[in-house]
């Protein structure tokens, strides 16, 4: 358990039950603040088991989740994998978003979600010594960097084996309750910069997904007045012609800031 800076009663509490009988080992790291992605680096520099999955704190593992993850590792689990993906599902057992295709036995997370254009978020497990390579990068003070950095990075040279159960249960949201991105383009915008260059480094990434994320890249070099812009990106050739529409779209965070919008931008 990381935790990023807690200042509550999150170590007092989490010392309770390290000392109550729960029949496993609670592991405590303490960091100051640095936001959720410099946690996961510590994370992972510290897991010690083959195998690892990220839970969030509102969320749980259905009954023998676990046994069942490690018996399908057991059976089908290479080097040539990063590890397994399989569903996230609501508490009554309904998958979220659509299910994992059958008509193969392994796909990475990029080609589900841009390729296939499967929706809904799914629930991956990772070989540690994998996860450990390659932490993300940092920015100074900014404290946001897309955890789909690492596994999309992991893409480029292995894939997942996908396992049609449920791993995960999560507490279904109401669809009022979205991400507030729009202030953290102006919170972290190097770090965007650099998120929207690699997404455009993606070997299987179409031309429209391309395009579409320089023109994103445009907006946050806009934001970061960061005048070495073309110069820095591999991707020329998608990047001139983004710029109108990435003024546009900096015009648009702009304004949507001010008003105080809040949604996934």
């Amino acid at each position: 358990m990381v935790d990023d800076g807690s200042d509550d009663n999150t170590a007092e509490l989490v010392k309770t039950w390290q000392e109550a009988a729960n029949g496993f080992e609670i592991q405590y790291l303490y960091q100051k603040n640095q936001g959720l992605h410099v946690a996961h680096n510590l994370a992972y520099k510290s897991i010690e088991t083959e195998l690892n999955i990220c839970i969030d704190s509102d969320d749980f593992m259905p009954e023998r989740a676990v046994a069942q993850i490690l018996e399908f590792w057991e059976q089908y689990g290479d080097e040539s994998a990063a590890g397994i993906i399989g569903h996230n599902t609501y508490s009554d057992g309904t998958v979220i978003g659509a299910p994992l295709p059958r008509d193969k036995k392994r796909i990475t997370l990029f080609e589900l979600y841009n390729s296939r254009k499967v929706k809904g978020a799914k629930k991956m497990v990772y070989r540690t010594e994998l996860t450990g390579q390659a932490p993300y990068p940092r920015f100074g003070n900014e404290k946001y960097y897309p955890l789909e950095y690492k596994y999309f990075l992991l893409d480029k040279s292995y894939d997942l084996i996908m396992m049609h159960d449920p791993i995960c249960r999560v507490e279904k949201m109401p669809d009022s309750v979205v991400l507030n991105i729009v202030n953290e383009y102006f919170k972290n915008t190097q770090g965007f910069i650099s998120w929207f260059a690699f997404l455009m480094s993606m070997p299987k990434g179409s031309r429209s997904f391309k395009f579409s994320c320089a023109v994103k890249y445009v907006a946050a070099c806009i934001i970061g007045k960061n005048k070495n812009w073309l110069h820095e990106t591999t991707e020329k050739r998608y990047v001139i012609p983004a710029v109108p529409l990435g003024c546009a779209r900096y015009l648009f965070l702009r304004l949507a800031q001010r008003l105080g919008l809040r949604g996934k931008m």
